[in-house]
């Protein structure tokens, strides 16, 4: 089990890794995410008002329920579903000495305790 403090690099990952396992609404849900993020850690008002503008993606109803708790929850619902309905297709490469998760699905080498598992 994940411990719940990896609970974001958890659901970085599993987008990151595993974004084609997504349907097209939740894919159009974390570009929704990416702009809203974008738009609301941009220091200039002008472009953070465009970025919110140009998103088609945000005035869909669908897309406006699932973002109604936070970009947050919407992607984390996104990764409980892909991890739910994936099971066999989606790999967590947890470190076997810390249990942490490694950078990526193939490396074999931890980078939070130094752990090698190369041959």
């Amino acid at each position: 089990m994940i411990p719940n403090d990896a609970d974001d690099r958890l659901t970085r990952d599993i987008l990151d890794y595993y974004r084609h396992l997504c349907t097209d609404l939740e894919a159009d849900t974390l570009r929704a995410c990416n702009l809203t993020v974008k738009a609301e850690h941009s220091s200039v008002p002008a472009i953070a008002n465009k970025l919110r503008e140009a998103s088609e993606l945000t005035s869909r109803p669908e897309i406006r329920v699932a973002l109604e708790d936070g970009v947050a929850v919407a992607r984390k619902r996104i990764r409980d579903r892909l991890m739910q309905d994936n099971k066999d297709a989606i790999r967590l490469n947890c470190c076997p000495k810390c249990s942490e998760l490694c950078r990526t699905p193939q490396a074999q080498m931890c980078i939070h305790c130094g752990h090698s598992r190369h041959h």
